[in-house]
């Protein structure tokens, strides 16, 4: 709940019901509080929702600033990997961060842009796994339990960075969705702990 510029109110949140509740046509009894609270309340437009909340923050680095996991890219949530991504850029950031204060780059009109080419190259790889998951959920079975077990067992343990992606279940889930990925499109960072298939396993 917070308010808008204008002065309106504005709700928002994830609790089962909450259309039906909020449109006045039931109680919230998700939340008695919030009940207490919107006894009187008068709608300025019609009440929305969305079935998906993933989101992307493009240039979420630059000079003296970089974002890390949810922050600046979330992805539905059902397997948990914003966990895995913030843990794992977070290890990312602080090589990244060193690696600028070494040189004295903090000016650099985009000193962490490599970060963020490595964070996106590993975002779009969990993007593209769980829109299979959802839109060819037999596929994705057969793939995970049968064909492709190894490689879909990698990305679900945090390894979709250069160093192991696109394996072939990428590029094969890229088909299926009729998605063109570039393979080059983040460089590992230098030092990084994913510049290598030994060390990238994490």
């Amino acid at each position: 709940m917070r308010r808008h510029p204008t002065g309106r109110l504005i709700i928002s949140g994830l609790a089962a019901g909450q259309h039906t509740a909020l449109s006045g046509l039931s109680p919230c009894p998700f939340n008695p509080a919030l009940t207490f609270r919107l006894q009187e309340i008068e709608f300025t437009e019609p009440v929305r929702t969305a079935f998906n909340e993933s989101c992307h923050i493009r240039d979420s680095t630059g000079p003296g600033f970089l974002w890390v996991g949810d922050s600046h890219r979330f992805t539905d949530p059902i397997f948990s990997f914003g966990v895995c991504f913030s843990a794992n850029e977070a290890k990312l950031a602080a090589g990244a961060i060193a690696e600028v204060l070494s040189r004295s780059a903090e000016r650099d009109p985009n000193p962490f842009a490599a970060y963020e080419a490595t964070c996106d190259f590993g975002q779009l790889v969990i993007e593209d796994v769980i829109d299979v998951f959802w839109e060819y959920p037999l596929a994705f079975q057969m793939m995970a339990h049968k064909s492709h077990t190894g490689e879909i067992t990698d990305c679900f343990a945090g390894r979709v960075y250069p160093a192991h992606q696109p394996s072939e279940a990428v590029v094969t889930m890229r088909r299926m969705l009729n998605r063109l990925r570039n393979s080059q499109a983040a460089a590992p960072l230098e030092g990084s702990v994913y510049a290598s298939s030994d060390s990238a396993r994490v």
